[in-house]
């Protein structure tokens, strides 16, 4: 595939009314349309190239809820250990397992999105 020379030239056939119209309408420059077509285009491609793995949102979604639950547990803990209800080691254990396990995907999760926006 060529590059573009230094004066580059396009042919707009059927477009060609219909940009003209455009162009007396809006008093936008035509170098100006093309330049800024041209770069919206490309970064739309490159968005797309960079796009994010359309499992990732529902990824996120859950780790959200496991979040949530997490913070629940920890509240009814905290709570029982505030009325004088001491939590079980294993309750306490049970806990922290979960917390770790989250804490891995999150971690896991966000790597994979950070090489996902590397442009």
């Amino acid at each position: 595939m060529s590059g573009i020379s230094d004066n580059p030239s396009i042919r707009l056939k059927e477009l060609y009314e219909p940009v003209n119209i455009f162009l007396k309408e809006s008093g936008v420059n035509f170098s100006v349309l093309v330049r800024t077509a041209l770069r919206d285009f490309l970064r739309k491609q490159k968005n797309k190239n960079a796009g994010l793995d359309p499992k990732t949102p529902e990824e996120l979604k859950k780790l959200r809820l496991d979040l949530a639950k997490v913070g629940s547990n920890l509240n009814q803990i905290a709570y029982y250990l505030n009325i004088d209800f001491p939590a079980t080691p294993l309750e306490i254990k049970k806990s922290q397992a979960e917390l770790q396990e989250i804490f891995k995907r999150i971690i896991e999760l966000l790597k994979r999105l950070e090489n996902e926006f590397k442009l």
